[in-house]
Parts: structure tokens; C-alpha cells; sequence
């Protein structure tokens, strides 16, 4: 099945199509949490997974995703999931968000939610208007979090060409997205 396949089949409430979806997605979705939550113990991040297919299902008549977008929202709602889960048990400070954490609040308000929602839209949008390599090299990057060195073995491209290009794709995307009314702060 391709991936508006599998859109159509769970917004029609299809058991049978959310049985495929988890069985192909499953492995991707593991992989994102594992990495995102690295000091998490095995039963949570299973927990992570069943819970990002489970958000799949709940939001499934409401779901508005492109076409080649479908892992790109999957690995944002897995990224998502694991930080929120991390914060929730005191762990953030382990992922790096230790200074900021008292910020963190605000990001829990109705109103944030929908801009962050809408930002994501758009991101995901132009992240799959770029150009391939640059596109898969990206994606690897910041949404499978895969190292330089990986994507660099796995895609047979010289470790600075990986990074001069993620470099360029981030300037072009910064200003795609001010281009857009979009605000992007460090």
C-alpha cells in the first residue's frame, strides 16, 4: 500500500488498513523514539510507539497530510511524543533542554499549539519541495536523526558534502519560511 492509501483506508476507520499501517511504519517509528529518547528503557519506548499509532487512529478523520509526507509526520509525532514523555518524567535535562526548561510552560497552551501546528504544515511542506539529495539528506538528518557520518556511509556522499548541504537546506529553509510570515529563532 502506498501512503494515500493507507490515509484513505484509516480515515474510512479501516482495522485492516491500521493493522498494514503499524506493521510497515512500525520499525521507522521505533527507530525515531529509540533515538529521541535514548535513556528510556525498552518498555517505555514500545509504549512511545503503540502510542504514536494510537494518536494516528484517534486523529484519523481530521488528518490533512500530503502525499510523501506521511513519514515526515509520523517522525514529528514520534519526536513529539518522546520529548513530551522525557519532560513529563524529569528527564529533558538529558536531552539538552536543561536551560530552557522553565520555558517550556508556555509551549503548553492552546494557542502555541495551533501556531506550532500550522509552522509544522508548512515545514513539512517545504522540506518536501526540496530538491532530492538534499531533501533525503535532511530528512535522515533532523527527523531520523541520523549522524553526518551515517547518512554520509549510507548514501555514498563525503561527510562535508553532508554538511555543507544540510548548512545550505537550513539558510534556504529559514528564509523560506520568513518569506512565509514565519518567525524562526535558535
Amino acid at each position: 500500500m502506498n501512503e494515500q492509501e493507507f490515509l484513505r483506508g484509516l480515515k474510512k476507520g479501516n482495522v485492516t488498513v491500521y493493522e498494514n499501517f503499524v506493521d510497515t511504519y512500525s520499525r521507522y517509528v521505533t527507530a525515531i523514539v529509540g533515538r529521541v529518547g535514548r535513556t528510556l528503557p525498552s518498555q517505555e519506548v514500545e509504549e512511545l510507539v503503540a502510542d504514536v499509532f494510537i494518536k494516528m487512529w484517534h486523529s484519523r478523520k481530521k488528518l490533512n497530510i500530503k502525499d510523501g509526507c506521511l513519514k515526515a509526520y509520523l517522525a514529528i509525532t514520534a519526536k513529539n511524543l518522546t520529548l513530551n514523555r522525557l519532560k513529563v518524567l524529569g528527564k529533558i535535562d538529558e536531552v539538552g533542554f536543561g536551560e530552557n526548561e522553565g520555558t517550556l510552560d508556555i509551549l503548553d497552551s492552546p494557542e502555541t499549539q495551533i501556531l506550532q501546528a500550522e509552522t509544522q504544515a508548512i515545514i513539512i511542506e517545504l522540506i518536501d519541495m526540496l530538491p532530492s539529495p538534499d531533501k533525503e539528506i535532511f530528512v535522515r538528518r533532523y527527523l531520523n536523526f541520523e549522524s553526518l557520518k551515517e547518512i554520509s556511509s549510507k548514501m555514498d556522499i563525503p561527510v562535508g558534502t553532508v554538511g555543507t548541504k544540510i548548512a545550505r537546506t537550513k539558510i534556504k529553509l529559514k528564509s523560506s519560511l520568513l518569506e512565509r510570515g514565519v518567525r524562526y529563532e535558535c
